[in-house]
């Protein structure tokens, strides 16, 4: 491969933007997770213990593959602790950190999608950048 330069995953501007959409995505499901958590913890063998066990897999799956393990950590507690039967309190608290996460993931991305003109990782703000002061040894 002599002459040919690897591209970092995070230095590759299509992976970033499917970072952002996985990201999109995943606080979309966390919000529907919390949902399902509303009435009491969904019944295991229910719609909707089903649909919460879903989501928790799919996003303990996904999280890792764009560079987000803390959210494959959290969704896998979340799928965890539904299956031993936790309480509505436990993954209240679990879902809570998830969306946590991923709020965190998106604020070190520059937010879910850089504004136009704009570039990811500060808003499209413009940074001065001060000239050095005296040297300190």
């Amino acid at each position: 491969m002599r002459g040919m330069h690897a591209i970092r995953p995070q230095d590759d501007p299509e992976f970033l933007e499917l970072r952002r959409f996985f990201l999109r995505e995943a606080a979309a499901m966390a919000r529907e997770m919390a949902d399902l958590l509303a009435g009491g913890a969904p019944e295991p063998g229910g719609e909707r213990g089903l649909r919460f066990r879903k989501l928790a897999h799919d996003l303990r799956g996904s999280g890792g593959s764009y560079g987000f393990p803390i959210v494959t950590i959290h969704a896998g507690e979340a799928e965890d602790t539904h299956l031993e039967g936790g309480s509505p309190e436990a993954l209240r608290a679990i879902v809570g950190m998830l969306e946590g996460s991923v709020r965190q993931a998106e604020a070190l991305l520059g937010g879910p999608e850089p504004p136009p003109g704009g570039r990811a990782g500060n808003g499209g703000a413009r940074v001065t950048i001060p000239p050095a002061g005296p040297e300190v040894r």
